[in-house]
C-alpha cells in the first residue's frame, strides 16, 4: 500500500501470473513461454468457442487463468484485510497493477470485479517507448533497479 510515493505495506505473494503458467505448462506439456502466450491468446473475455487454436490448450488456458485469478483475488484479499487490520491504516482509494498479467485480456477486470476495487494499469515513463507486452514484462526489473 502506498501514499504518493511513500510505502505504507507491502506483502510478497507467493502465487501470480507465473504460477498460472507453470499449471498451464504442464497441464499440456508446454514450455512456460509458450504457456504465457497462450495465457495472454486466450484470456478471460472472449467465449472460447471463438478463439483460434487448439481446442485442448484454449480449454486449459482458460481454466488455469479462472483458477489462477480466483487465487489471486483470494491473494490479495488477505493482503488488503490485513493491511486494513493494522493501526493507523487507511483507506484503499484502488489498486495499481502492473507487470505481465496486465497483458491478459480480462485479467485486471476479473480481479476488480471480485474484490470491489478500482484498478488502473501502471506503465512507469520511462518504459512508454516500448510495447505494452515489453513494457510489462521490465515493470518490476525498473522498480527494482530504482534508488531510494
Amino acid at each position: 500500500m502506498a501514499r504518493g510515493s511513500t510505502c505504507l505495506f507491502t506483502r510478497v505473494s507467493p502465487f501470480g501470473v507465473e504460477g498460472i503458467a507453470q499449471k498451464l505448462a504442464e497441464r499440456r506439456t508446454l514450455t512456460l513461454e509458450h504457456a504465457r502466450q497462450w495465457l495472454v491468446h486466450v484470456g478471460l473475455t472472449n467465449p472460447v468457442d471463438g478463439i483460434e487454436g487448439d481446442d485442448e490448450t484454449i480449454s486449459a488456458a482458460r481454466d488455469s487463468l479462472a483458477e489462477g485469478a480466483a487465487r489471486l483475488v483470494d491473494e490479495l484479499r488477505l493482503s488488503l484485510e490485513y493491511y486494513a487490520a493494522t493501526e493507523g491504516a487507511i483507506p484503499i482509494e484502488g489498486i495499481v497493477a502492473c507487470g505481465p498479467g496486465t497483458t491478459i485480456p480480462g485479467l485486471m477486470q476479473r480481479l476488480q470485479r471480485d474484490l470491489g476495487q478500482r484498478f488502473e494499469l501502471g506503465r512507469p515513463r520511462a518504459l512508454a517507448h516500448l510495447d505494452q507486452r515489453t513494457s510489462a514484462r521490465l515493470t518490476l526489473s525498473l522498480g527494482l533497479a530504482l534508488g531510494e
